[in-house]
């Protein structure tokens, strides 16, 4: 199987063929991730503020489009074009903090660390793993 690659000058790639697969990336000039397609099947589009941080995420679940709300360097919440909730944050108090816990609905789940203080399991609300991560492969539990 051959595989294609054309990477821009910042090192960003822009297009990846695999097969019959076609998956194309723009950027902007600030080298952002602006638009994500798999052609013929999705395409995910980000929008920025002047700080830099992703606040509109429209893909193919979402196509009107999700927005995130900032407080300084975390992401609070995850919004509706409408500006109903769709997910709450909670992030350790940090600026970039990692991530604690999400709900979403009426389901919650947890984020564990490991040493190194990555995402190593997911954990819901009754205590039990629900996502076991690994350097090689992600298993659901």
């Amino acid at each position: 199987m051959a595989i294609f690659l054309q990477l821009a000058l910042q090192h960003n790639l822009l297009t990846q063929v695999t097969g019959t697969s076609r998956t194309t990336q723009t950027w902007d000039d600030e080298n952002r991730l602006t638009k994500w397609e798999l052609k013929g099947s999705t395409t995910n589009d980000y929008a920025f503020n002047g700080d830099g941080q992703r606040t509109r995420i429209a893909d193919s679940q979402t196509p009107s489009g999700r927005r995130l709300i900032w407080d300084e360097q975390n992401i609070l919440l995850e919004t509706d074009d409408a500006g109903a909730t769709q997910a709450n944050y909670t992030l350790e108090p940090a600026g970039y903090g990692n991530l604690i816990s999400q709900r979403r609905s009426t389901t919650s789940s947890y984020h564990l660390f490991d040493a190194l203080g990555s995402t190593d399991r997911l954990m819901d609300s009754a205590g039990t793993t629900a996502l076991r991560l690994n350097r090689s492969r992600t298993t659901a539990r």
